[in-house]
């Protein structure tokens, strides 16, 4: 699915173009495959391939190989190629992730937890129901004054700290300088 919401979502914008995107879902650092991941002094961090992911993804290869059409196999083949491939190459996983999912567009997200973490729902009062990252966001926006996209992530993840496990993640299409104000 992340594949499919960066290339509809992501992929067509055009240069000077801005999304701004907030998710606040289960396994969502990488729901738009953006790949520039930022730690909370909005400095770039190193990415690996996820070996529970390669695994994942050869399981499924395998399925495609056994089963379906000479085109799902082919398909299956390519993918099961490619995963053997990053995994060899885990050494230049930020490289070849910025290779295949860097933008034209200025594409920012925040994911609501890291891949392997769940996004909590809460019940917070003058808030009502909602998840834990929208509260944090909708909270760090109404009272931080003039943030930066930094300060509005470690705002956010100092709002869950203590109360909730997940810890939310910022990413872009392309290096980004995250100490420019967030505009809402």
């Amino acid at each position: 699915v992340d594949d499919e919401m960066n290339a509809i979502l992501v992929q067509q914008l055009p240069r000077g173009a801005r999304l701004t995107a907030i998710f606040d879902s289960c396994h969502s650092a990488t729901a738009l495959d953006l790949p520039f991941i930022y730690d909370c002094n909005g400095q770039p961090k190193q990415q690996k391939y996820s070996r529970k992911t390669a695994g994942k993804d050869l399981l499924e290869s395998g399925l495609s190989l056994m089963t379906g059409n000479m085109f799902d196999k082919l398909s299956g083949a390519k993918q099961a190629y490619s995963t053997l491939s990053a995994l060899g190459n885990e050494g230049n996983a930020q490289d070849i992730t910025a290779q295949t999912r860097s933008t034209q567009a200025d594409a920012i997200m925040f994911s609501g937890c890291k891949d392997y973490q769940t996004s909590a729902d809460t019940n917070v009062s003058g808030y009502g129901a909602t998840g834990a990252a929208s509260y944090a966001f909708i909270d760090a926006v109404r009272t931080g004054g003039n943030l930066t996209f930094t300060e509005l992530l470690a705002k956010m993840r100092d709002t869950l700290y203590g109360e909730y496990e997940q810890k939310i993640q910022m990413s872009t299409g392309f290096p980004t300088d995250m100490n420019i104000p967030f505009i809402f």
